[in-house]
């Protein structure tokens, strides 16, 4: 046969040189990290409401048309304006 040697490599068992073990050793040491121990209830919560506590309101200002409260670099919402001119149109109530 012309494959037999193949063949007879790659069904033969025999341990594992030193030239793969290293590289076995080298998968082992790279791994994902993972937790060593579970975080508590307390350490979670205390956590989230650190960063909930550090959110700011956003900016607001005051309208130079109508003097309503709007956010700042938005239309109005009262009267449409923004930078000066109307950018919204407004519907009339009869």
């Amino acid at each position: 046969m012309l494959f037999a040697g193949l063949q007879q490599k790659a069904t033969r068992s025999e341990p594992l040189g030193d030239h793969f073990v290293g590289h076995y050793k080298l998968f082992e040491v790279i791994t994902m990290a993972n937790p060593k121990r579970k975080h508590s209830k307390a350490r979670t919560r205390s956590r989230r409401a650190n960063y909930y506590n550090r959110l700011e309101a956003p900016n607001t200002m005051e309208c130079p048309n109508c003097g309503d409260t709007k956010l700042r670099h938005r239309a109005c919402p009262n009267c449409g304006h923004y930078r000066g001119r109307e950018v919204v149109s407004q519907a009339q109530s009869d």
